[in-house]
Formats: structure tokens, C-alpha cells, sequence
């Protein structure tokens, strides 16, 4: 009877440990499990960083671009008005000429 009772609480023992053990490796499962979320969140965050930096280097892109292209605009505008001065100047000189002449067949 004693070894009977021996041998059920070495038994009792074994699955007790057995127990423990695999609660141990749920555990360790579980912690596994909690930093692979974990990674992978921060790989999202990371992911999702990096999309707005792509972003906001396109905005500046394109803002440099319309910079880019209103310093070209007032550029021709310029060149246009003073294209517009020097027809305005010839035509002033051809005037004054006109009138020279008029004045030099009329004296």
C-alpha cells in the first residue's frame, strides 16, 4: 500500500510538472506572439512614416515646380513689356522723325 501511495504521488508529481511545463510554453508562446504584434506594428508605423515623408516630398516637389513656374511666367511677362517699350520707343522715334521731316519741308 505504500508503495501504491508512492507511486501515485510520484505520478501526481510527473503531471503536475507536465502541467507546469506546458504551462510555461503557452507562456512562452504567447510572449512570442505579443512581440511579433509588436513588430509588426511598428513595422506599420514605420511603413506608414515613410509614406508621409513620400508624401510631403511630393508636395514640396510640386510646390517648387509651381514656383518654378510662376517665376517663368513673370520672366516672359517681363520680357513681353519691354518688348512692348521698345515697339512703344521705335514708334516715338519714327514720330519724332516724321515730324523733323514735316518741319524740314515745311521751312
Amino acid at each position: 500500500l505504500t508503495l501504491a501511495l508512492l507511486t501515485l504521488a510520484l505520478l501526481t508529481l510527473a503531471l503536475l510538472t507536465l502541467a507546469l511545463l506546458t504551462l510555461a510554453l503557452l507562456t512562452l508562446a504567447l510572449l512570442t506572439l505579443a512581440l511579433l504584434t509588436l513588430t509588426l506594428l511598428t513595422l506599420a508605423l514605420l511603413t506608414l512614416a515613410l509614406l508621409t515623408l513620400a508624401l510631403l516630398t511630393l508636395a514640396l516637389l510640386t510646390l517648387a515646380l509651381l514656383t518654378l513656374a510662376l517665376l517663368t511666367l513673370a520672366l516672359l511677362t517681363l520680357a513681353l513689356l519691354t518688348l512692348a517699350h521698345l515697339i512703344l520707343a521705335l514708334l516715338t522715334l519714327a514720330l519724332l522723325t516724321l515730324a523733323l521731316l514735316t518741319l524740314a519741308l515745311l521751312t
